[in-house]
């Protein structure tokens, strides 16, 4: 029994062995080359592209936000504390001590431009004829709180009486003679202007215009309607 299990042991290896014998595999069942491995559906892909083209249109859309974010950040100022030596009163007399001013604070760009409710004709001799005007002037940023943002200022009267306005006068400063004309009362720039020529117009009723441009090229402007004394009042 044992020899005969032995001799087909023998002639099996035999035949495997033999020159010439080839081992045979089974075939195996390969994906194609470009089958995608997660079994998607052109419908699908092309969701996704339309997915992908949806993104890169917001993303071009923040882009944009933040470049008008940075624009607004370039146009913001930080004050410098200034540091003054003032004279206080001491348990031994007077003495000298550091005062700072208000400082690091920071000034917001403007969105709006006002002219102050005291703007109007000023009579400074008290005839009863105005000499002028006097003017302020409000730049305020987006909490509707005025701002020291230095800019242009130009200043006009119109008169509306006619069917288009007519400039009657003007007046033109430039940022470095505005910077000089701030009111801490006032809250603005004040400006005190005679009559060129030393006349008043020749109309009473007239529309004051006040246009201010920022140092980026923004341009601000408010009317105010107000009523010139040409004559003296007459006395009975």
């Amino acid at each position: 029994m044992k020899v005969a299990t032995c001799t087909k042991l023998v002639l099996l290896l035999s035949f495997v062995l033999l020159p010439g014998c080839v081992f045979i595999r089974p075939p195996v069942k390969l994906p194609p080359p470009y089958a995608d491995p997660k079994g998607s559906s052109r419908e699908d892909i092309e969701d996704i592209q339309q997915q992908l083209d949806s993104l890169e249109l917001r993303l071009s859309a923040l882009e944009g936000s933040l470049n008008k974010l940075r624009r607004e950040l370039e146009g913001m100022a930080w004050s410098t504390p200034q540091v003054e030596t003032v004279v206080v009163p001491g348990p031994e007399g007077p003495v000298e001590a550091e005062a700072v001013t208000p400082g690091d604070v920071l000034e917001f760009t403007v969105v709006e431009v006002k002219v102050g409710w005291l703007s109007g004709p000023i009579d400074r001799d008290g005839d009863g004829i105005d000499d002028g005007l006097v003017v302020y002037v409000s730049p305020t940023d987006r909490d509707g709180d005025a701002t020291k943002r230095v800019g242009r200022v130009q200043v006009a009267l119109l008169d509306v009486t006619s069917t288009r306005p007519v400039t009657l006068m003007s007046w033109d400063f430039p940022p470095e003679q505005v910077a000089k004309r701030w009111s801490w009362i006032a809250r603005g720039y004040y400006f005190e202007l005679l009559w060129q020529g030393r006349e008043p117009p020749k109309v009473s009723g007239c529309c004051l215009k006040v246009t201010f441009t920022d140092r980026t090229g923004n341009v601000f402007s408010d009317t105010k309607n107000i009523t010139i004394s040409r004559a003296k009042p007459e006395v009975d």
